[in-house]
Formats: structure tokens, sequence, C-alpha cells
């Protein structure tokens, strides 16, 4: 085990350089036909928010390298914790990992069925991740460094995970920027945000619904009159502020009683 954990120590930090290796590779469309762009332009949907939402990948992945430098004394925690990511933690990076480059290579090569499967699965281990930190109290200490990082990555994930179903389903032939498509959008939203509700009330992560909130304002602004998007639909964008001022009261609910509750 000792022997493992110590690959491991130096396979997650090199596979992860990979990830980001190849996500940059993809959105430039070196390594493939098309960039994450180009494919999602195929697909036109009311779904997709604005463009400067996936700024949060760049959140996420900080938070990514947080929890990694648990392998290195960058910070000061307690030995347990740190043993606890060793051997409970690590192998599900490498898991979450590869589905990320298979979904990168899956999407970029306009492979929309596989790269919803690569997803799906993606998000099934993070939400386990989660699962295991909500019930393992020691990798509940330093919660910036592991806690936090891993529900907000969980949380933008759900989000794609619905997103990526929508592109799915338009490539299909369903007409993803009309009456159908506008009522997909409404269902998408109320899906995403009742799932991320759920899992924090579950799990106690406050970072889960950051994201979908974050995407709901995204989809707010891509809806605007003034939005350059080709198919913004001004009640959608009403639409999507209702769901963003549930959201928030959920998410002050939810907080509340949580805090209660520790105390």
């Amino acid at each position: 085990m000792a022997n493992y954990n110590k690959l491991l120590k130096w396979a997650v930090p090199g596979l992860f350089l990979i990830v980001l290796l190849v996500n940059y590779l993809t959105s430039f469309g070196i390594m493939a036909p098309y960039t994450q762009a180009e494919v999602s332009a195929l697909y036109p949907n009311l779904f997709a928010p604005a463009n400067f939402t996936f700024s949060i990948w760049a959140v996420i992945y900080v938070g990514v390298i947080a929890s990694l430098s648990l392998n290195f004394s960058f910070f000061s925690v307690p030995e347990t914790l740190e043993k606890g990511y060793q051997q409970l933690i690590q192998p599900y990076f490498v898991e979450w990992m590869f589905f990320n480059i298979l979904w990168n290579i899956a999407w970029t090569n306009d492979q929309i069925l596989i790269a919803l499967l690569a997803i799906v699965l993606y998000t099934r281990r993070l939400l386990q991740l989660m699962t295991l930190i909500s019930g393992t109290p020691l990798l509940r200490q330093k919660p910036w460094l592991l806690k936090y990082p891993i529900g907000l990555h969980t949380g933008w994930l759900i989000a794609a995970t619905f997103a990526n179903l929508t592109t799915y389903v338009v490539s299909v032939g369903i007409d993803g920027v009309g009456t159908i498509g506008f009522w997909w959008a409404v269902a998408m939203m109320a899906a995403s945000l009742a799932t991320v509700t759920y899992f924090y009330g579950k799990y106690g992560n406050e970072a889960v619904m950051l994201p979908v909130l974050w995407a709901l304002i995204g989809l707010i602004v891509q809806h605007n009159p003034g939005s350059d998007f080709a198919y913004a639909s001004e009640t959608l964008a009403w639409v999507a502020t209702v769901f963003f001022l549930i959201g928030v009261s959920l998410y002050g609910y939810l907080f509340k009683l949580q805090t209660k509750q520790a105390k």
C-alpha cells in the first residue's frame, strides 16, 4: 500500500498536467477537428449560458491544485487528513481525470453520445468523492483544501451534465431554440437547481450549489435583450432570474439550517 500511495503521489499531479494540456489543445483546435466552442455552436440551444460562465474552470482547477498540495506538505495540515487524502481520495482523482480527458477528446471529435457518457461517469465519481468526504470527519478538516473544491467541482459538473444532455438531444434532431427548446431549457434549469439543492441538503457542502447559481447568471446575461446571442429570449431571461432568486433563497435557508445544526 505504501508503494502504491507513493506512486500515486507523483502520478496524480502528472495526470493533472495532462488534463491541463488536453484542455488547452482542444480549446484551440490543435489536436482535434473542432474546438470545444465550435462543437457547441453546431447544436444551438437555449440552455447554453454566456461564454464568461466557463471561467469557473479556472477556479475549479485552482481548487484541484489546493487538494493536490495535501501530498506535498505545502500547508500545515493534520497527519490524519494527509493520510486520508492519500488512501481514500487519490484513486478517485485518477478516475475523474481520465473521464475529463475522454470527454474533451470525444466532444472535440463531435462524438456527443460518448462525451455524454464520459461526463455522466465523471460526475458520478465526483459525487462519490463528495459522499466520502461528507461521511468521513477527518476529510472535512481544512475544508478549503478538499471539501469546498470538491463541492464546487461537483456542482459545475452537475450543471454541465444537463447541458451535455441538452446538446445530445439537439444532436438527434430536437429543436433546441424553438418552443420545445424553450420548455426544455426551463426544465433543465429546474432539474439543475433541484439536484444541487438536494445534494447540499444531503451532504452539507455549501459549495455545490454555487456553480448552478453562476450558470443561471450566465443564462440571464445570454438571454438579455442586449445580448448578441442570435436566439436570445427575454422571457427565458426572466425565468432564469426567478430560478436564481429561488436558488439564493434555498441556499440561505440551507446555510442557516446547517449553521444551526453545527452549534
